[in-house]
């Protein structure tokens, strides 16, 4: 079962990336493993709030574009099948897996951030990899 299928309640006692990865680890080339190695992963961490309409907004090259023009005119076609896939579901209102964060800045979930933010959603749930749960 995915976490997004269950509540979001209990949060506060933190999140291992074991449990956000569902026992399994990202491909290696995936940034993620520039912060954390394989011991960290039954580490709980703090879950925080996000907005993803201001991450989108600081990665814009040019303030004057808005968010629909940027991804417009940057994104691959290969990300625009996938984000628009996920702008769907968040327009059907589907809750998902928190991303991953480190020190405010995006480590996992980037293709969600983009369609949430697309989409107009300001507040996303983020594993903080700077915030170990004691």
């Amino acid at each position: 079962m995915r976490l997004s299928e269950i509540l979001f309640e209990g949060l506060e006692q933190g999140l291992t990336l074991n449990q956000l990865y569902d026992g399994n680890t990202p491909d290696e080339h995936e940034m993620i493993w520039q912060y954390v190695g394989l011991d960290d992963f039954d580490v709980p961490f703090k879950v925080i709030d996000i907005n993803p309409v201001e991450i989108w907004k600081s990665w814009k090259p040019d303030g004057e574009q808005t968010m629909e023009e940027v991804y417009q005119a940057h994104a691959t076609k290969a990300q625009k099948g996938y984000i628009d896939k996920i702008r769907k579901q968040v327009k059907a209102g589907r809750r998902f897996d928190p991303v991953v964060v480190y020190d405010n800045e995006l480590v996992d979930g980037n293709h969600r951030i983009a369609a949430m933010a697309l989409e107009g959603v300001t507040s996303a749930k983020a594993l903080d990899l700077g915030e170990e749960v004691e």
